[in-house]
């Protein structure tokens, strides 16, 4: 009975300074790695710099006292390695490139397209300049002239300026090194179409695209192609700027909510059917099948890989009756990402979307614990002689569910707002109450208007306007929110030193599930950290 008791109080000091995720620590060490090869490669850090891993690893052996430590010892720094060695390579192969400039000819497949009012922005690869191949990318810039018969697939020919772009340090460096884009075009002649490449899933792109401008009104269609392809740069910029300021631009970054709906759908309708239920191997690769097909149509962006990833080792381990734990999922899934591209580690988007998902798989069990307790007084709500062996998360039905949503919603919010501070100069002050209200509806309204328009694109267009009038009428509404109302209410800031958002992660770790401190320990290592993120605030 005491040990039942001691699980029920998540702050317990069962000997352990920490649950052990070797996942996690994987990951982590696959980051360190690409750091320090970002630091050696661009501002010749000292190999000497490696030994600061020896206390961590000193830590590891006498702190865990786990069986396997030299083993786990000898597979982190083998990630260390991986990670280091991954991003020197790409990083040094970029910056190899032969430098252009100049007037020049440029031949090359479009792969990305965005229609702007004044200007066309087109990626190119297979790039050919003045006859020459060159390997990875350009950005063409279409200024001054109608470039819209360009698609996706596309073989295009151009004139212009063309610039070397070759840079790790800043963010649009770093965005440029991530997407192996090496050159920029500036062109006022246009671009000839020399012929077209078959790409599937840009046709089917453009087909959605073209159904939802037929059926709706164009600020409208905009709205939902970008939220469910991701791709927003046919919004118009003040109704972008204002869902921005909102603090829900994530609906229109393809990633957990719409992969992960997506997948629940799914994965409801396979229990279902009698057959999928039966055949579980057929079942898994039905679900991985659509969420491919779909990840694919969105172009596999980052936040779309890494929740693919996450549902299908979420499915896998359904399917082999294997425990599921987020934070090892998360950790694979970063692992997979920045495999594939180390430099991702350094763009936005990756940070944001990892530290949103690190956050509620950290914080959200310890917010709802507080909040069920704070309900419990308020509400003088007694529990009964079942309910106090599971005293932590103990609500059932609606106000469960209320209580759940809420807490995965805030530590999400917690965990991503010093960044969204310092990397885009301000914090939005409608956040939590603008996600709390519009990510359950989008939830519900995104798999219900991705099969409507499947449907569209199938059938005859001549119908498209009926079968897309119920999702019409549903997101005309959510625009005119965005449209009418103004959510410009912000707390404006900038970029802050390192030291203050590591007191204030500290403080979130310590009050996290994942520190086995007891209850003093860990309000004694919350207020030193809070205080020096305070101090750290009001002194820069």
């Amino acid at each position: 009975m005491k040990n039942e008791e001691r699980k029920t109080e998540w702050w317990d000091y069962d000997g352990r300074l920490f649950n052990f995720r070797p996942c996690l620590f994987v990951f982590l060490f696959f980051c360190l790695g690409i750091f320090y090869a970002f630091c050696s490669v661009a501002y010749d850090a000292s190999v000497w710099w490696t030994l600061l891993l020896l206390p961590i690893f000193a830590i590891a052996y006498f702190i865990l006292k786990q069986k396997n430590v030299l083993l786990s010892i000898c597979f982190l720094s083998l990630a260390f390695i991986v990670g280091a060695v991954s991003y020197s390579h790409k990083a040094k192969v970029y910056l190899a490139s032969p430098v252009v400039s100049g007037e020049v000819s440029v031949s090359g497949e479009v792969v990305s397209a965005r229609y702007y009012a004044e200007n066309t922005q087109l990626v190119l690869t297979d790039i050919e300049i003045d006859g020459a191949a060159y390997k990875g990318k350009l950005v063409a810039y279409m200024v001054g002239v109608d470039a819209e018969n360009v698609k996706v697939g596309d073989v295009i020919f151009t004139e212009g300026e063309i610039w070397t772009e070759l840079a790790l340090k800043n963010d649009f460096g770093a965005n440029s090194f991530a997407e192996d884009i090496r050159y920029g075009l500036r062109s006022e002649k246009g671009a000839q179409v020399l012929f077209s490449r078959f790409a599937p899933f840009a046709a089917i792109r453009e087909q959605l695209r073209n159904r939802l401008y037929t059926s709706m009104d164009e600020d409208v269609a905009a709205f939902v192609f970008a939220v469910l392809t991701g791709d927003a740069s046919e919004m118009e910029s003040a109704l972008l700027e204002n869902v921005r300021m909102g603090g829900i631009a994530h609906l229109f970054a393809v990633s957990g909510l719409h992969i992960g709906t997506l997948y629940g759908v799914c994965a409801m309708l396979a229990q279902k059917t009698k057959g999928l239920k039966e055949h579980k191997f057929l079942r898994i690769l039905l679900i991985v099948a659509i969420l491919l097909f779909y990840s694919a149509v969105c172009g596999f962006r980052e936040s779309v890989v890494r929740a693919l990833v996450g549902c299908i080792a979420a499915e896998i381990c359904l399917t082999l009756g294997v425990k599921r734990d987020m934070t090892e999922t998360l950790s694979i899934a970063g692992v997979f990402v920045l495999l594939i591209n180390p430099a991702s580690l350094f763009c936005i988007g990756f940070q944001l979307s990892f530290l949103a998902c690190f956050g509620i798989a950290f914080l959200a069990r310890p917010i709802q614990v507080w909040l069920e307790r704070i309900y419990r007084r308020i509400a003088k709500d007694k529990l009964g002689a079942e309910e106090k062996k599971y005293s932590i998360g103990y609500l059932r039905g609606t106000r469960g569910k209320i209580f759940s949503f809420f807490s995965v919603t805030l530590s999400a919010q917690l965990a991503t707002a010093p960044l969204q501070y310092s990397a885009f100069g301000y914090l939005s002050g409608w956040g939590l109450l603008l996600n709390c209200l519009l990510v359950p509806c989008v939830g519900v309204i995104f798999p219900i208007t991705l099969a409507f328009c499947a449907a569209a694109c199938l059938l005859p267009s001549v119908l498209s306007k009926i079968i897309l009038f119920f999702p019409n009428i549903v997101w005309s509404l959510i625009a005119l929110i965005f449209q009418v109302l103004d959510f410009s209410f912000v707390i404006t800031g900038g970029a802050i030193p390192l030291g203050v958002p590591l007191c204030y992660y500290g403080a979130l770790l310590v009050l996290s599930d994942k520190f086995n401190f007891t209850r003093d320990k860990k309000v004694a290592a919350f207020s030193v950290f809070t205080l020096c993120f305070a101090l750290g605030l009001l002194l820069f």
